[in-house]
């Protein structure tokens, strides 16, 4: 599914009736920093149905860390890393946000983003 919210792209997918997998979530550059994407994304979770409990979403960390440090800002924690995807100076986090009462879940070590696919 596709939506976009004050030139906000957000596309997402239902792995279950529980959990909501966030494929993209781009803010124009000329708007990042000004706490757009923290609004944005407040407004895409109320318009969710209630049994969602857990988003999940996979953040980059390279030079600078801003993709990382935004999702943890919005209350996300790592769920794990994905060391066999990583390209250039870039690690890949699967990352994890309980909402409407979910709980959160613990870091898990995993040597591939493969076996997991069905995670998410």
């Amino acid at each position: 599914m596709k939506m976009v919210i004050n030139q906000v792209e957000i596309t997402y997918h239902f792995i279950s009736d529980e959990v909501v997998f966030i494929d993209l979530f781009f803010v124009p550059t000329h708007l990042q920093g000004k706490g757009l994407g923290s609004s944005v994304l407040n407004k895409f979770i109320k318009m969710l149905p209630v049994e969602v409990i857990e988003l999940r979403a996979v953040a980059a960390t390279n030079l600078t860390g801003r993709v990382v440090e935004f999702w943890l800002k919005q209350g996300f924690d790592y769920l794990y890393d994905i060391k066999d995807e990583c390209f250039d100076e870039e690690i890949l986090y699967a990352i994890t946000k309980p909402i409407n009462g979910g709980n959160l879940r613990k870091f898990i070590y995993r040597d591939s983003f493969e076996d997991e696919a069905d995670c998410f």
